[in-house]
């Protein structure tokens, strides 16, 4: 993959980001996964525009939903009958009736393994498709979401990756621009989300601009990678 072909979050150049890969030892776990990243976005549909992940923590077995195992020979079945569905040969709990009327909408995987017996890393594995490991911390589904879909919507009014009571896994190395804005309490106001009273709209402004002017001047004071990371990778931009 060539260096050119990363596209670089905006407001940072390209030195700047091959210097923060180099510097904390990313840069190839950073390279292979834009590779794969955008294989995987030359291959799905140009129409796509949003996705909505609904993560179940703590929520039911499979075995009462979506796989009850009802005439498992190693007696692992759950207690729910299973029922058929529009899709013939596929059943699901006897739970979900008006689900198996859908099926047909549904793309049901039984297939998934893993090796992962720590729910902790399985959670990682399941949000970012990587195993966890010392040296990178992967983006999160959102994360990777607001990075190929983000600059598809233009001038949209919303943040591009919303998550509800957690941050999900992070933005990883993607960095603050793919993190998710968090909803803690989607029945309440969003906190924070007006100024004090004593704040006026020029004055607001004003921060805006000072925080941008601190952030612009951090950004081009950069230097050259000196040394690179330990086992003698040296990247230069």
């Amino acid at each position: 993959m060539r260096l050119s072909d990363l596209s670089i979050p905006k407001g940072m150049t390209r030195r700047h980001f091959m210097q923060h890969l180099t510097t904390t030892s990313l840069a190839l776990p950073a390279m292979a996964w834009f590779q794969s990243l955008t294989a995987a976005e030359r291959s799905g549909k140009k129409t796509n525009k949003s996705c909505i992940l609904l993560w179940m923590s703590g929520g039911p077995s499979q075995l009462d939903t979506w796989d009850p195992k009802p005439d498992s020979p190693k007696g692992n079945g759950g207690l729910f009958k299973g029922i058929d569905t529009a899709i013939s040969g596929i059943q699901i709990s006897e739970g979900l009736p008006l689900m198996a009327q859908q099926m047909k909408h549904v793309s049901l995987i039984r297939s998934m393994d893993t090796k992962e017996g720590n729910h902790d890393r399985g959670r990682y594995l399941m949000h970012t498709g990587y195993i966890p490991n010392p040296t990178v911390v992967h983006p999160s589904f959102g994360s990777s979401c607001s990075y190929v879909l983000g600059p598809k919507l233009g001038d949209f009014p919303l943040p591009h990756f919303i998550s509800i009571s957690e941050p999900s896994m992070g933005s990883g190395f993607l960095g603050m621009a793919h993190s998710p804005f968090v909803v803690q309490n989607p029945g309440s106001p969003i906190a924070n989300l007006r100024p004090s009273k004593d704040v006026t709209g020029a004055l607001f402004d004003r921060r805006l601009k000072t925080l941008e002017m601190v952030e612009q001047n951090f950004i081009s004071q950069a230097g050259p990678v000196r040394r690179g990371p330990p086992g003698g990778l040296s990247l230069s931009a």
